[in-house]
């Protein structure tokens, strides 16, 4: 079955405890695998490869808010571009998650007349992503 997107919470680690980390509209998370090629161009038509480095990177857009609840407010110092942060994805269902360190690459707001003004964050994994199954 299919999971709806609403049972994902993402939390950022704020000094010992982990703080929501805002109205997320939308969250990406892509692993991927580097590729090594390792047959001669004299062993046949066909490449052979092995699996290379891993690496990962988390995507999020979130509502902009406008009271003091908002999580730029909660959470500004952490969330500045080049900070190293812990982030854990949640699934509110079943408390299943996956924990990791990232570095905060890219920070974005846009506002545009008449919309919902929206802002996004791109992280780049530093390390293994944890899937945890309390």
């Amino acid at each position: 079955m299919a999971k709806n997107g609403n049972i994902f919470i993402v939390l950022v680690q704020n000094g010992q405890s982990f703080t929501p980390f805002a109205c997320c509209k939308s969250n990406d998370i892509e692993m991927r695998c580097g590729t090594m090629e390792v047959a001669s161009p004299s062993q046949g038509s066909f490449r052979e490869y092995i699996t290379d480095r891993k690496e990962w990177s988390f995507t999020t857009t979130y509502l902009v808010g406008t009271d003091s609840g908002d999580f730029m407010a909660r959470l500004g110092d952490i969330m500045k571009v080049g900070n190293t942060v812990a982030i854990v994805w949640r699934n509110r269902q079943t408390s299943e998650e996956l924990r990791g360190n990232a570095i905060i690459t890219t920070c974005k707001m846009t506002a545009t007349k008449g919309s919902l003004a929206v802002g996004s964050f791109t992280f780049q994994g530093t390390g293994i992503l944890s899937y945890v199954n309390p």
